[in-house]
């Protein structure tokens, strides 16, 4: 017991990290596919082409379902769409950035990073478990109000581990943080001065993560965004 306490009180001690994602879980609507509450948009999500959806098996039978539409605009803004196709398709639609992908091109004298200049994948297996995981890419600013150069890219991985409701798996979104650090610093050995001490941040705001050194702040479950109603 006294060793859980020391550990439940290093865990509280550790600085906040400074990438968050906006939600714990992603709970899936009663019926059809609807916008989450704290988007623009409301109601029932723009259609989408049978040939337009990733389609991945999961386990009990159907698939997973995963439209990105984007990027657009100098925030390289998606619409990403989220759905279970079983009995019946049910999912949500939500907005996201990957503005911190900008800071990945480094120039012609790069050294080739695995996410330049292929396009981000929005289902992965990382747990090589045979069963798919949504990963939702985001941006982060750790150094507050600094360029574009400041904005990191980060990747949340959510598994279906309930019925109709895709959870957080800190351990594999550490995974990916840890590849997405090792891409950032190559990207800020191989830009402006001005600019590395930017980049190296966003690095370190990544390996922070990976290796677990700083705490991950998740959000209230009871305050986390849910489907409209259509």
């Amino acid at each position: 017991m006294l060793e859980l306490t020391l550990v439940v009180l290093a865990a509280a001690a550790q600085a906040p990290c400074a990438l968050a994602p906006l939600q714990a879980e992603i709970p899936l609507p009663a019926v059809g596919l609807v916008w989450q509450t704290d988007e623009e948009d409301t109601g029932t999500c723009p259609a989408i082409a049978t040939a337009d959806w990733v389609r991945r098996p999961i386990p009990d039978g159907g698939d997973l379902l995963v439209n990105a539409t984007g990027p657009e605009g100098f925030g390289r803004y998606w619409r990403v769409t989220v759905a279970i196709d079983g009995s019946t398709k049910r999912g949500i639609c939500l907005g996201t950035t990957t503005l911190g992908w900008r800071t990945l091109q480094a120039g012609p004298e790069a050294r080739p990073s695995e996410f330049v200049p292929t396009p981000l994948p929005w289902t992965d297996d990382g747990d090589a478990d045979g069963w798919p995981e949504l990963v939702l890419w985001s941006s982060f600013r750790p150094g507050g109000e600094s360029s574009v150069m400041g904005v990191g890219l980060n990747a949340w991985v959510y598994e279906l581990r309930a019925e109709w409701r895709l959870s957080l798996d800190l351990e594999l979104s550490r995974a990916w943080a840890r590849r997405l650090a090792a891409a950032h610093r190559v990207s800020a050995t191989n830009t402006p001065k001005g600019f590395q001490a930017d980049r190296a941040l966003v690095a370190q705001a990544l390996e922070d993560f990976a290796n677990s050194t700083c705490r991950p702040v998740l959000p209230d479950p009871s305050a986390e965004p849910k489907a409209t109603v259509p």
